[in-house]
């Protein structure tokens, strides 16, 4: 199975584990240079873009595949099994995806405009976005990246390598 004809999940059960099977040891083949190194792992992301997988929980309407809990705890499991730091920004991102996108989250106050914009940068470029502790800025990052200053200092100059910007959450 070629990597970049999957633009979106697969829709069986079937084809779905054997993307996530052979994705996991992909993950898992870098996962302890990156760790020893602190460097942030932007091929996988790139590899979960081609996938298709970081534009799951995205909604429909947005040109997402809409995944609910249950293909996302699954497909965070697979990362997990190959590298968990990815899997723990995969999870960030899902987890904000899924606010936005939700009819009777706190975060429908989001200007639809912004709204757009975040999900298109997920489906078309696989940018990421997670909340820091604060609240105060959101990070949309294409390429991998982060907007938590512990996790930026880990990350050093390979963060520095990804196109970021901030999103002020609504009022």
């Amino acid at each position: 199975m070629s990597l970049s004809s999957l633009r979106r999940l697969p829709s069986s059960e079937a084809l779905l584990g054997d993307v996530l099977a052979q994705l996991t040891p992909r993950l898992a083949a870098t996962a302890a240079q990156h760790d020893a190194a602190a460097s942030f792992a932007h091929e996988n992301f790139a590899l979960l873009h081609q996938y298709g997988l970081i534009s799951q929980v995205v909604p429909r309407a947005y040109g997402g595949a809409g995944a609910g809990l249950s293909e996302a705890r699954r497909i965070v499991g697979a990362v997990a099994g190959g590298d968990a730091a990815t899997a723990l920004v995969l999870t960030m991102t899902y987890l904000q995806h899924r606010a936005i996108g939700r009819a009777d989250s706190a975060d429908t106050h989001w200007a639809e405009p912004v709204r757009a914009q975040v999900f298109r940068s997920a489906v078309e470029d696989g940018a990421l976005i997670h909340a820091p502790a604060d609240h105060r800025h959101r990070r949309v990052c294409a390429g991998g990246g982060s907007g938590s200053d512990l996790l930026r200092q880990a990350l050093l100059s390979r963060a520095r390598q990804a196109r970021c910007q901030t999103v002020q959450p609504p009022r």
